[in-house]
């Protein structure tokens, strides 16, 4: 579970669709059937629901309105079409929570970083966090630009990324990083530089998440068996970094 809230921080503009439509004419061509594929962690909540061809139409347009909303951060335009479909019966709360916590809790989806530090000391430690090195980046990214055209290439690409953060983290440690993101949801990532003693930690239990570029010292992160089915990440970080964002 936490392996995928990561994944899905990462490729923020392309978690833009949290269903699939499938629309099919039944003998009288009158009505249609719409069918929803809601994707959880461990099952696929399929929804069926027989509407006027005339209803469906509009709600495959609300859907293509709302992937754009998602994707250029558009909040209101997000959660009043979100609303709309839940009346239809085409989402559950469950659903529009998701979507909202995307669009205000996730780290990454508003280009607002802020310098916390700079040219300063870092020392991080916790149970429950994360480090995406500049080369998961770089693939991560053509991931997106490779699969993320085609249908349901946002599972696609949640899958490999996974799979790729799980293999290059097999190698737990790194001693320099031009760019390194940082994902905390349990500990504490302390910065004395030129702007000060600054710390950065989760708050009202929201991942603390940031940027470290130009990073030179140690960052460990060693993945642990699970507590309460969760799974748990240990990360201590020691060194040296250009800046500090968040």
């Amino acid at each position: 579970e936490k392996m995928r809230k990561i994944v899905s921080g990462v490729i923020v503009f392309l978690l833009v669709s949290v269903a699939y439509l499938h629309l099919y004419a039944d003998a009288d061509n009158e009505t249609t059937t719409i069918v929803s594929h809601v994707y959880g962690i461990n099952e696929v909540k399929e929804t069926k629901l027989k509407v006027s061809v005339e209803k469906a139409k509009e709600i495959e347009e609300d859907l293509k309105e709302l992937k754009n909303a998602i994707k250029y951060d558009d909040e209101k335009t997000a959660l009043k079409i979100s609303s709309r479909l839940k009346k239809e019966g085409i989402f559950s709360q469950k659903t529009i929570d998701l979507i909202r916590n995307q669009l205000q809790g996730n780290p990454f989806l508003n280009s607002n970083l802020t310098i916390t530090n700079l040219l300063c000391f870092v020392l991080g430690f916790g149970g429950d966090g994360l480090f995406i090195y500049s080369l998961d980046i770089l693939v991560i990214l053509l991931l997106i630009f490779l699969l993320g055209w085609y249908p349901f290439g946002i599972l696609f690409i949640m899958l490999f990324t996974a799979i790729w953060l799980t293999i290059s983290h097999i190698i737990p440690i790194r001693f320099a990083m031009p760019l390194a993101m940082f994902l905390i949801g349990n500990g504490e990532l302390l910065t004395a530089g030129l702007k000060g003693a600054k710390s950065i930690e989760p708050k009202n239990n929201e991942t603390a998440a940031g940027l470290l570029v130009g990073f030179i010292g140690t960052i460990i992160d060693i993945p642990l068996p699970k507590e309460d089915g969760k799974e748990r990440i240990k990360f201590f970080c020691i060194g040296y970094s250009l800046a500090v964002l968040q």
